[in-house]
């Protein structure tokens, strides 16, 4: 029978395993340039939707139904623009 530190012993050897394991496969990280060469500085930004694939034309559509939806949507659920608000007529 084991005792309870040598149980201890061996959960703590299999976790140290199992993480040094994790560690082995993990992808690794991708770190933000500091030197100012992003896509600010270059204005060269990343278009993602056609990097996954998609034409010129799905992309508009996928942009203009998000337009609409986000400011034209219904008013009570979607918008994040308010119509104006009425002004005081001059007398």
């Amino acid at each position: 029978m084991f005792t309870s530190h040598s149980r201890n012993s061996l959960f703590l050897t299999a976790i140290t395993l199992l993480l040094a394991a994790t560690q082995a496969h993990a992808a690794p990280v991708k770190t933000v340039p500091q030197d100012g060469a992003g896509a600010y500085a270059t204005g060269k930004y990343r278009n993602l939707l056609a990097e996954a694939g998609h034409t010129p034309k799905e992309i508009q559509a996928k942009i203009d139904a998000a337009y609409g939806q986000l400011f034209h949507g219904d008013a009570q659920t979607r918008p994040l623009s308010l119509p104006p608000a009425a002004t005081p007529t001059a007398r």
